[in-house]
């Protein structure tokens, strides 16, 4: 979990890290760059302060690791560290992270030097790193940039958190398995009320119409009359709720039809404009595009009923590896840190989690409100 860059060629295997030379540099108070001598620097109890250094290094439980930025090379390692990666002390020293083999993804190297060189305290990163035995170790790490003699020094401790994540992956595994089967059950339920029960229902007003037609007793067909438009109103309700078990569109037409859809059935008669608007250039996984639907049919729904908006604007765009969905209401918006987020706020974050996106929500009283759902283009289980 060291800096991955290769090493220098002919980089000769260099002693443990002395933290004591002159010189070292390091971000502090925001200012930038301060000189830290030690020179003379002693604890009260007489000890030098690289004694101290070395037994807080030697005995931390995390892992520490130390390397030059320019080249990768490791310049000292503690015992934690190298139970992590597998490796002996003394193979390591001189080589670096990449050359050893523990990057899989040097992009996550990347990001570990962003945080790194941000001023402040270190974030913390997940890594992952390859053993020497091949198995794949997922740390959390905090490191930090510090000049020595005009030097880049990496500075990096490291926890092991593999069993935490791991667990946490079959979680939202086992999570995203419900919703999956919530979302199958929702489509059988759909096509069961469309095939048997709106049919029968159907059918069974056209036998009314019939024995209106035929006439009978103006009492009688009164009586028909308001059987009629009972089995009509159960109708328009069934099919109301057929559409939002499941709406067909979504899997034959995509999502921003469906999308379209939803609206024009949620708002019909209702004097509000909604625009859709399809900004895509890459088609979500099937599992995005559920959650992006489900996630405005909760935003749409809560503008229906809070919101008093005259204009709601729906918004689907690909941002590069994600899928963007914006809903924007000018409704009478509310805030956001007083109100008590409701069980639609909860399903909306929920469901984005389960995908490894976000839900934003930004409003205010009289400025409308806009929910900002962010997900990966592609599936979580299939990465």
């Amino acid at each position: 979990m060291a800096d991955p860059s290769d090493p220098a060629a002919g980089t000769p295997t260099p002693g443990p890290w002395d933290p004591t030379r002159d010189e070292v540099r390091g971000p502090t108070d925001g200012v930038g760059p301060t000189d830290v001598h030690t020179d003379d620097v002693t604890p009260d109890d007489g000890l030098p302060l690289e004694a101290l250094w070395r037994v807080v290094f030697e005995e931390s439980a995390e892992g520490i690791v130390i390397s030059r930025v320019a080249d990768g090379t490791i310049l000292d390692a503690n015992e934690a560290w190298c139970a992590i990666v597998g490796f002996a002390r003394e193979e390591v020293l001189g080589r670096s992270a990449l050359d050893l083999g523990m990057w899989p993804d040097a992009a996550e190297r990347r990001a570990m030097l962003e945080r790194a060189r941000a001023v402040g305290a270190p974030a913390a990163v997940l890594v992952r790193a390859a053993r020497r035995d091949g198995a794949i170790r997922y740390g959390e790490v905090r490191a930090r940039i510090v000049e020595i003699d005009g030097e880049e020094i990496l500075v990096a401790s490291v926890r092991d958190v593999t069993e935490r994540f791991e667990a946490e992956e079959e979680r939202r595994r086992l999570l995203s398995e419900l919703v999956t089967d919530r979302e199958e059950e929702r489509q059988r339920v759909a096509a069961d009320l469309h095939d048997d029960v709106l049919q029968s229902l159907t059918a069974a007003l056209l036998q009314l119409q019939l024995l209106e037609d035929d006439g009978g007793s103006q009492d009688g067909r009164g009586r028909i009359g308001r059987v009629e438009r009972a089995l009509r109103e159960t109708l328009a309700r069934l099919r109301g709720l057929t559409f939002q078990l499941h709406p067909p569109s979504i899997d034959r037409i995509g999502l921003a039809q469906a999308v379209g859809d939803l609206a024009g059935h949620l708002f019909a008669g209702r004097g509000v404009r909604v625009t859709v608007e399809d900004r895509t250039t890459r088609r979500p996984a099937p599992s995005a595009r559920i959650v992006a639907y489900r996630v405005v049919q909760e935003a749409l729904g809560n503008v229906l009923e809070h919101a008093e908006a005259r204009n709601v604007l729906v918004r689907l765009e690909t941002v590069g590896e994600e899928l963007r969905v914006l809903i924007r209401d000018d409704g009478r918006g509310f805030e956001p840190d007083v109100t008590h987020a409701g069980l639609g706020i909860r399903t909306m974050r929920q469901r984005a989690e389960l995908e490894r996106g976000s839900v934003h929500i930004t409003s205010s009283p009289g400025a409308g409100t806009e929910v900002d759902l962010r997900l990966p283009l592609a599936s979580p289980a299939s990465g």
